[in-house]
């Protein structure tokens, strides 16, 4: 009946283990520097607070402006981001991604699918300038460029099957699991460990789109502060994101590994992981 168990578990882990995860090395920050920014976003938060809805009505118009303003960032972005596919050795077919403004949904949030890239109107709306927009843009491209959709249905399948088998194993042992522990345990713990990774991977790779487009990076950490201030609950909160704070400090170290870069005259290419490259 041990036996049995330990089998559940090993099976768990293998499920985890077995997860499709980031391919780049990208910089964090220390613990203290993560403290520090996470004192100083609550700070702002309490302050400063931004009263944005999210949930108001776009008329014509006003959609017609938020297009206009969506486009030309979308011109750059994809551009730089389909001669990064191609130095990657990526399909020429897998490096194209059609945006779309959905009118249809009030929500402050953008997404990617792994053919696709979708912006909602609030989310637009909330960024001041081109550089914000670009960062947003370029945060989605780069989830379908690193084929990060792929990546987590991959997770969730593998995560799903083997948890099942863990708890056909302790189903076994005459101990019945009813609500499926294994199973849900072993989604729930991929979405956990891998979800934020891939964020964070996408913010890193973001970062390279928008230096390779040519956009500004100085305004990106300032952009998630006021994500911030808008949106309290998320500075400290990690779950299937990184916080907001963990990833206003890694896009501070990102924007510095760029500029070093830019400095010694190199190419601008993320650091992939040896076994990777």
């Amino acid at each position: 009946m041990a036996t049995l168990r330990t089998s559940a578990t090993l099976l768990l882990a293998l499920a985890l283990t077995a997860c499709a995860t980031p391919s780049t090395v990208n910089p964090r920050g220390t613990k203290e520097e993560l403290s520090n920014e996470n004192r100083a976003q609550l700070d702002g938060a309490e302050k400063s607070p931004i009263k944005f809805n999210e949930k108001k009505p776009y008329g014509h118009k006003q959609v017609a402006a938020l297009q206009a303003r969506l486009n030309p960032v979308t011109s750059r972005i994809a551009r730089a981001s389909a001669k990064l596919c191609a130095e990657m050795q990526r399909p020429a077919a897998e490096c194209q991604y059609p945006v779309t403004l959905d009118t249809h949904t009030r929500e402050m949030n953008a997404y990617a699918d792994g053919t696709q890239v979708v912006l909602y109107p609030a989310m637009v709306d909330f960024t001041r300038n081109e550089s914000e927009l670009a960062a947003v843009v370029a945060h989605e491209f780069a989830h379908n460029l690193m084929q990060h959709p792929a990546a987590e249905k991959h997770n969730d399948t593998l995560s799903r099957l083997l948890g099942t088998a863990a708890d056909v194993a302790s189903n076994s042992t005459g101990i019945a699991s009813h609500s499926h522990t294994f199973n849900h345990l072993a989604r729930d713990q991929a979405q956990r460990i891998y979800s934020p990774e891939f964020e964070a991977e996408a913010d890193y790779i973001s970062l390279y789109l928008m230096a390779r487009a040519g956009y500004s990076l100085d305004s990106v950490p300032e952009f998630w502060r006021r994500m911030s201030q808008a949106n309290p609950e998320d500075i400290a909160l990690a779950e299937s994101h990184p916080s907001n704070a963990a990833r206003t400090v890694a896009i501070g170290k990102a924007i510095d590994e760029i500029r070093a870069k830019q400095r010694a005259h190199q190419a601008l290419i993320p650091n992939i992981r040896q076994n990777d490259a």
